[in-house]
């Protein structure tokens, strides 16, 4: 995930697909992806499909660490 772009991650206890905070978490990630950031968001819970290229559950932040 390291190409020289700035890396924004977001950790949240609980991601839900469809609910508020679930949808501003989202909307915040595809603002900074679109400003050239790379971000990624991941979650201890979850509810709800989302893309691995959007959302990842915690544990696979030990595999992203350069």
């Amino acid at each position: 995930m390291s190409n020289g772009k700035r890396r924004i991650l977001q950790l949240l206890p609980s991601l839900a697909k469809g609910d508020a905070i679930g949808n501003e978490v989202m909307a915040i990630h595809r603002a900074l992806r679109e400003q050239g950031y790379e971000t990624k968001v991941y979650f201890l819970q979850c509810r709800g499909e989302f893309s691995p290229e959007d959302a990842q559950p915690i544990s696979a932040l030990g595999e992203t660490r350069e």
